[in-house]
């Protein structure tokens, strides 16, 4: 069980915040990306508005080193 020392819970604590940083620079890319493809004053009111460190709609899927996730993919299927 982790966090048994102080040490522990030093790694639990900083792998979280590292998880977070990675969490929400997706999100900035995803936002820019999608804005450079899709400009409109909509879309730029809309990213305004949203949280870059908002989680409750983040779902966590991991992939193999083989597959490599595709952004462009994303935005395409994004609806806003």
């Amino acid at each position: 069980m982790l966090g048994r020392t102080d040490l522990e819970m030093e790694i639990s604590n900083q792998c979280g915040r590292l998880i977070a940083l990675v969490v929400i620079y997706y999100k900035y890319v995803h936002s820019y990306c999608y804005l450079n493809k899709h400009p409109s004053k909509k879309i730029l009111k809309f990213l305004k508005k949203s949280s870059p460190i908002a989680f409750q709609h983040i779902h966590f899927t991991f992939y193999d080193s083989k597959n490599k996730i595709d952004i462009d993919k994303l935005i395409e299927d994004l609806e806003l």
